[in-house]
């Protein structure tokens, strides 16, 4: 996947990378014009779970025109990237299936997937997924 920001680590992301051990929880959060307010509980998980990396995935048709607006416009806490290849939008990528937008994938520390929900996703929800892969706020 590549990004356009100048965020940490986006110039290039490859998330077979992520499967390893030493790696924080990662929430890999999709976006489109709807899911704006989902920036939200975002923000605040962002802050409350400094450890935890949280990567937006552009996976729309062209998403490559849509990331560096996104970016602008709204200044997420978290880098945002999209996948040139659109293996993510076919669904065969790593993350599997995307059935809508937006979707909210968490890993554990090993990189395998612990919960998935599709739609909005309230700080609270978002927690327990988080939970459930062992992070904890601070």
């Amino acid at each position: 996947m590549t990004s356009e920001t100048n965020g940490p680590d986006v110039a290039e992301l490859d998330v077979r990378g992520m499967r390893k051990p030493d790696k924080h929880p990662t929430i890999f959060a999709t976006f489109d014009a709807m899911s704006q307010m989902a920036l939200t509980p975002l923000r605040a998980i962002a802050e409350r779970y400094p450890d935890v990396r949280i990567v937006g995935v552009a996976a729309q048709p062209s998403a490559r025109l849509l990331v560096e607006p996104y970016e602008v416009a709204l200044s997420p806490p978290f880098p945002v990237t999209y996948d040139p290849e659109e293996t993510v939008a076919e669904g065969a990528s790593m993350l599997g299936e995307i059935e809508g937008v937006p979707t909210f994938i968490v890993l554990d520390r090993r990189g395998m997937e612990i919960a998935r929900r599709l739609g909005f996703t309230e700080e609270a929800q978002l927690a327990e997924m988080l939970a459930a892969a062992g992070a904890r706020p601070q």
